[in-house]
This record gives structure tokens, C-alpha cells and sequence, in this order.
């Protein structure tokens, strides 16, 4: 599960931090590393590492960590982290990391939330300027996405062309499941745990 941000991850991703074990019962792991810690229990930093992002820290759990604690278990996997979405743009280690991921007998499957643009746009630029300090202007932060079909901000990097995006990812990723951001998705992410159990 990666994103799009601003489509209820940070719920999400509590809730699987909070019900990990009910969860590993049911055969279901959420795994510990890559985790930045309460109250971020989402796989943010193998992501970072992914994208050569700087704030990666090897003492959080390196992708290496996270391929020991799976191979571990006898079921399924579920990563979380909404920086994924940025990692189609670095093909090379997404794919070297889903190529480890089919080594160990796992199917890999991007779950992905889409949220009509007009909407992320407006979400995305409140929480850039309220969390990140993006000097820059509402109007300045549109023309970018209308002229590039995305948003770029030091190592951010947001799809607003979803059929561009899917084309980049399509040959990397062996499959897709989409859910359509809305008063569905609750429902929607719900149905797709159980679908793992």
C-alpha cells in the first residue's frame, strides 16, 4: 500500500500499527522494520531508501532488515508508506527490491489510492505549507502541476497524471489494485485486509 498521500494513510497505517499482532494471528504481518516508531508505524524508511532520500537511517531498518523479518514468516506481507509512490521514478531499485521480494515466493501487489486531482491538489498544497514550508504561492504550486503533470519539492515527487504514473509502473510492477479515494475507501482498504486474511 502506497498512497497517494493524503488519502487516509496515516489512519491506515495506525490502525495497522495498532493491530499488528491480531493481525500476525490471523497470518497477516505487518513488519517492524522500516518502521520510524510510535506514532509512525508505517514503512517510510525503506521507501527512503528506495529513493535516495536523506533522511534514511540505517538504525531504522534497512531493506535488508526488512527481507530477513519476512522470510521469517509463512504468509502474507503488508507494507505501508505513502512515499512509495515516489519510487517508479528510481525503476532500478524498485525493481531490484520486488525482484528479492518474488526470490522469497511473494506476489507482489501495489495497492494504490487514487483521489480526483482537483481535490489532492488542494490537500497536498495545505499540507505542504502547513508540515513542510513550501514557500511558495497556491498559484505558483499549480502552474507547476499543470505544466509537468506533477509536483516536485526537493526529494517530493507527486503523480497528478494517473495514466503517465501507471505506464511507469505498469512494467515494474506485476500487479495493480486501484481504490478510488472517497467515501468508499474505508470500506474499500477494509475488503483488501480481508482479502489477506
Amino acid at each position: 500500500h502506497w498512497g497517494l498521500p493524503r488519502t487516509g494513510t496515516t489512519a491506515f497505517q495506525r490502525f495497522l500499527g495498532e493491530n499488528s499482532t491480531f493481525l500476525a494471528d490471523q497470518g497477516v504481518l505487518y513488519p517492524r522494520m522500516g518502521w520510524l516508531g510510535s506514532p509512525h508505524p508505517a514503512h517510510h524508511n525503506i521507501a527512503w531508501q528506495l529513493i535516495g532520500d536523506p533522511r534514511f537511517s540505517p538504525a531504522r531498518g534497512t531493506i535488508a532488515d526488512l527481507l530477513a523479518e519476512v522470510q521469517q514468516h509463512d504468509g502474507n506481507v503488508l507494507l505501508s508508506s505513502e512515499d512509495f509512490v515516489m519510487t517508479p521514478h528510481h525503476q532500478g531499485a524498485l525493481a531490484g527490491f520486488i525482484s528479492q521480494l518474488r526470490e522469497l515466493a511473494f506476489q507482489v501487489v501495489v495497492v494504490l489510492v487514487l483521489r480526483h486531482q482537483r481535490e489532492f491538489a488542494y490537500s497536498l498544497y495545505a499540507e505542504m505549507v502547513g508540515h513542510q514550508r513550501l514557500p511558495m504561492d497556491f498559484s505558483d504550486f499549480l502552474a507547476q502541476i499543470c505544466s509537468t503533470s506533477e509536483f516536485r519539492y526537493h526529494f517530493w515527487l507527486y503523480p497528478f497524471d494517473y495514466q503517465v504514473y501507471l505506464r511507469l509502473l505498469e512494467p515494474i510492477v506485476p500487479e495493480i489494485r486501484i481504490i478510488p479515494y472517497g467515501s468508499a475507501a474505508p470500506r474499500l482498504r477494509a475488503d483488501f485486509i480481508a482479502s489477506l486474511l
